[in-house]
């Protein structure tokens, strides 16, 4: 039994350390998604060029994107793109219901500066929902698809060339809805905004490919190399792993075999 115990041990903190990985992965990846939908709204200047407060944003949002697609599958990282997405519909609704409660007369924010920042038009909020779940899905699959034809070579190129196809559809077809649909900006107009925000939030991710290494190295102290190429082959193959059903099974052994 001893013997048990102190193999099943080493196992139990391995899947403590997946479980906590994928938390505090899947955390940045809600924190940030949510952060952009909240902040886009802000334009700014990037040299002559006007863009989006959440294309700071989004490139960290594809980074989680693909790590958590790397070592977990797409199986979970589709599911958690439609959570995600269900908590943007929530937070959507509950800035909505805040909009309409009157601020009280000592409030330091006024219900129109609230508003203003907060009461983004049904058209975004379609466009912003829209864009999200099919860009995160269309990256998942190019990743797959990259991933499975340089036979799991080249992390660089299925992480750019995912990113490079989802930020496209994402921007676009965001901005498209949000603006271009209900006649706020012109077509010229459109098509210059979208384009600076593709190729701002491009460079932004092209820049942050190291992070993908470190993120990567990091994962491998954590949990050694074996364990992590384990997690990777394992997602290579379109399945996630069930932390779940793995701390059940290493917990029951010790137990059976003391009765």
């Amino acid at each position: 039994m001893s013997t048990l115990l102190r193999e099943s041990t080493p196992r139990k903190n391995a899947s403590s350390r997946k479980e906590v990985l994928l938390l505090l992965l899947a955390g940045f990846f809600f924190v940030n998604t949510v952060s952009a939908e909240l902040v886009s709204g802000k334009l700014f200047m990037v040299g002559p060029f006007v863009t989006t407060m959440g294309s700071i944003m989004w490139p960290v949002v594809f980074v989680m994107t693909d790590i958590i697609n790397e070592y977990y599958g797409k199986r979970l990282m589709n599911l958690l793109t439609i959570l995600t997405a269900g908590f943007l519909v929530y937070v959507f609704a509950l800035l909505f219901i805040t909009i309409q409660i009157p601020a009280a007369p000592v409030s330091p924010v006024s219900d129109a500066s609230y508003s203003s920042v907060f009461g983004q038009s049904s058209w975004i909020i379609i466009g912003s929902l829209v864009a999200f779940i099919t860009s995160q899905l269309l990256d998942v699959f190019i990743f797959g698809l990259v991933r499975r034809y340089t036979q799991g070579r080249y992390l660089w190129a299925r992480s750019t060339g995912s990113t490079l196809v989802s930020q496209l559809v994402d921007t676009f077809v965001v901005q498209g809805i949000a603006f271009l649909i209900p006649g706020t900006l012109s077509i010229d107009v459109y098509l210059k905004m979208a384009s600076v925000s593709y190729v701002y939030k491009l460079i932004v991710a092209i820049v942050m490919t190291p992070t993908i290494y470190l993120v990567h190295h990091l994962i491998e102290r954590l949990l050694g190399k074996e364990e992590s190429e384990k997690m990777i082959h394992h997602a290579s193959q379109g399945g996630s792993l069930n932390l779940l059903a793995e701390i059940t099974a290493y917990d029951v052994t010790p137990q059976s075999e003391a009765s």
